[in-house]
């Protein structure tokens, strides 16, 4: 797919996945060593039922609906 001007992408790999009923939690090994976690309706019709951990996957946001958490170390 064509990246869209308005949202932002994110490559890595699932390292846990964890279903809570109409939500899933998405852990995704970038490689920066960092960890996104993504919260993902499971009813949005977006196969979220056929991810596997250790499966590549591209995230994608739109910008205006990123929420940034400070780190509180800081």
């Amino acid at each position: 797919a064509k990246p869209l001007a308005g949202k932002l992408y994110f490559d890595g790999i699932i390292t846990e996945l964890v279903y809570q009923g109409e939500n899933a939690l998405v852990m995704l090994k970038m490689a920066d060593n960092l960890t996104l976690t993504a919260r993902m309706n499971t009813r949005a019709g977006d196969d979220v039922d056929s991810l596997v951990e250790g499966q590549q996957l591209t995230l994608s946001i739109d910008k205006n609906d990123i929420i940034t958490i400070p780190d509180e170390a800081a």
